[in-house]
């Protein structure tokens, strides 16, 4: 590091703590930052609690069971209790959840729109299993909430804007630059020393996120997303930096270079991202939930009215299922057989939904290379694991998971077999794999290059102008 640069950036450093705006500024930052994590960790430990509660009432559930079925095993008294059924084995309907995002106290993100909770039954419709039942106020649902995600796209531009407006505007309308440049100093030296020293600064709310998040978030930490989120609100501050450097290459009027970085701001964080939204969903509209809704209530009925007919028909397709007496579970098969037809009848139309759904996100995704806010927004959201990727795969996994269980226990029903305290204990349990880190921290680090070209070009243009502005 040469002399020169360190006299520019120690004065840079001097003229900044000794004006009372930036200390303003520092304050503002930091208390939300705080406010952030507070709302984040309060949020992350919600989620986690309420999985806790509901997994733990089902094991006090299942426990019961058992307790009841061993003390019938042991003395075999009396009629065999309805444990011993295989529809109460298979058909109680269990909770599989979601686990906490991996860095959830960062930013909620889009969990709030997906269930994160699902139920797991024999005869559970497709079109059911995810239904929500948590209860939230749809005022607070729309306003959102702080968190360190909204603090780094939307707020840290502005502190940073607040700190480079007049980067060289002011001394050149005092005076000072003229003073400057009578020395053996060259502007665009002058200009790219600045630069830089802010540039270092754009990764201070990196470093405290970095810093902070292993002291608040619960163990483990994942560490190359962690690092990988650093580097995209790094890589993303950067391009405001240039874009701040750029503005003040110009001979332009402190005001005016305030106007045009928080008109940037706007366009990049507030009119891009409502402008697409509105190209999206004009493009690639999503098919109404009401002929979904009726569909599943007609096939409901037809299936009830033919309950008979499914179940003769499933009996000619199996034949070595067919009873050869009396079927005291002839109820249980019917209900089986009703849920296999609805889901039957749906998945056309669930397909049609998903496939539109799935469209619509690809092209959210293609769109959000256009804004630098949309983009970091989105790589953020995946990287901290509150994307709507996270909650597809779940939604794979859990059908997945749902199917190995009805074959399971639909098998034992139409075998007629007993249910045993073994079976009880050998219930399946759902586990959640997330994807492998390695891929994730791939595409993050793909976007952050991307927001990296971004900040070169605003730069470039800097060090070509800079030659050019009025001295």
């Amino acid at each position: 590091m040469s002399s020169e640069l360190r006299i520019h950036w120690a004065l840079e450093a001097r003229r900044l703590s000794r004006g009372s705006s930036a200390w303003v500024v520092v304050v503002a930052l930091a208390v939300a930052v705080a406010g952030a994590y507070a709302n984040g960790v309060r949020w992350a430990g919600e989620y986690a609690q309420t999985a806790v509660q509901q997994q733990s009432l089902e094991e006090t559930w299942k426990a019961r069971q058992m307790g009841v079925l061993e003390a019938w095993e042991r003395e075999r008294r009396g009629s065999p209790p309805h444990t011993t059924d295989p529809s109460v084995l298979g058909g109680a309907a269990t909770g599989v959840y979601l686990p906490s995002p991996p860095l959830g106290v960062l930013g909620a993100g889009d969990t709030d729109l997906y269930p994160r909770r699902a139920r797991v039954a024999m005869w559970m419709r497709r079109a059911a299993q995810f239904e929500s039942r948590d209860l939230h106020n749809p005022v607070h649902l729309l306003v959102g909430r702080l968190d360190v995600t909204f603090v780094a796209i939307y707020l840290y531009p502005l502190i940073l804007i607040a700190a480079m407006y007049g980067l060289l505007s002011i001394d050149r309308s005092y005076g000072v630059l003229t003073l400057t440049l009578s020395q053996p100093v060259r502007l665009r030296k002058l200009l790219m020393a600045r630069a830089v020293w802010y540039g270092l600064l754009a990764a201070v709310l990196p470093t405290v996120v970095l810093i902070a998040t292993p002291l608040v978030a619960e163990p483990p930490i994942a560490w190359g997303r962690l690092l990988t989120w650093g580097l995209i609100v790094w890589c993303y501050g950067l391009f405001w930096v240039a874009l701040a450097t750029a503005v003040n290459a110009r001979s332009h009027a402190p005001a005016r270079n305030a106007m045009l970085l928080v008109g940037a701001w706007l366009l990049s964080a507030i009119v891009l991202p409502s402008g697409l939204a509105l190209v999206v969903e004009r493009l690639h509209p999503v098919p109404s939930r009401v002929p979904l809704a009726l569909a599943l209530r007609q096939a409901e009925h037809d299936a009830i009215a033919r309950s008979d007919a499914l179940l003769e028909r499933h009996y000619r397709d199996h034949p070595n299922l067919a009873p050869s007496g009396e079927d005291p579970r002839r109820q249980d098969k019917i209900f089986i057989v009703r849920a296999i037809e609805v889901d039957r009848q749906l998945e056309p139309l669930l397909m049609e939904f998903e496939t539109r759904v799935a469209e619509r996100k690809a092209a959210a995704r293609r769109y959000s290379f256009l804004s630098p806010a949309l983009l970091a927004q989105a790589a953020l959201s995946e990287i901290a694991g509150t994307d709507h990727r996270r909650f597809a795969a779940f939604r794979e996994q859990v059908r997945r998971f749902q199917h190995a269980w009805a074959e399971r226990y639909r098998a034992m029903v139409f075998a007629g077999a007993v249910a045993t305290v073994a079976d009880w204990e050998a219930r399946p349990t759902f586990a959640f794999v997330d994807e492998a880190p390695a891929a994730l921290v791939g595409r993050g680090l793909t976007m952050a290059l991307y927001l990296l070209a971004m900040a070169l070009m605003p730069g470039v243009v800097a060090s070509v102008r800079s030659r050019q502005a009025l001295r």
